[in-house]
C-alpha cells in the first residue's frame, strides 16, 4: 500500500513541475515585444525594418550567431506556429533583426539608421 502512495505522490510532483514549467514559458512568451509583419516590412515601437534580400540570402549558407529572442509577431499564440524576432550578436536591435519562422530566416534592416 505504501508503494502505491509513493508512486502517486511522485506522479503528482512531476505533473505539478511540468505545469509550472509550461506556465513560466507561457508568461515569458506573452512578455516578448510584439512586432507587426507586413510583407517586406517589420514594424515595432515606431521603427520600420525593411527586408534585405542580400543578407537574407547569406543566412542560407552561414548561420548567424543569435544573441537572444527579442520579440514575436502579432497574432502568434503560445500553442501553435510561431515566428520569432531575434537579435543578432554584434548588432544593435534598432539597426537589424532576424525574423525566424519554421522553415525560413529573413533579415530586416532599419534603413533610417546610418550604417556607413
Amino acid at each position: 500500500m505504501k508503494k502505491k502512495h509513493l508512486v502517486a505522490l511522485l506522479i503528482g510532483i512531476v505533473l505539478v513541475g511540468c505545469l509550472g514549467f509550461v506556465t513560466v514559458i507561457a508568461i515569458r512568451f506573452e512578455r516578448l515585444q510584439v512586432f507587426d509583419w507586413k510583407g517586406e516590412q517589420v514594424i515595432s515601437n515606431g521603427i520600420t525594418y525593411d527586408y534585405d534580400m542580400t543578407l537574407s540570402a547569406w543566412t542560407f549558407t552561414d548561420r548567424l550567431p543569435i544573441e537572444k529572442t527579442i520579440g514575436r509577431i502579432r497574432g502568434d499564440k503560445f500553442w501553435g506556429f510561431k515566428t520569432w524576432i531575434l537579435k543578432i550578436e554584434g548588432y544593435d536591435s534598432d539597426e537589424l533583426v532576424m525574423l525566424r519562422g519554421m522553415m525560413f530566416d529573413a533579415i530586416f534592416v532599419n534603413k533610417s539608421t546610418d550604417n556607413d
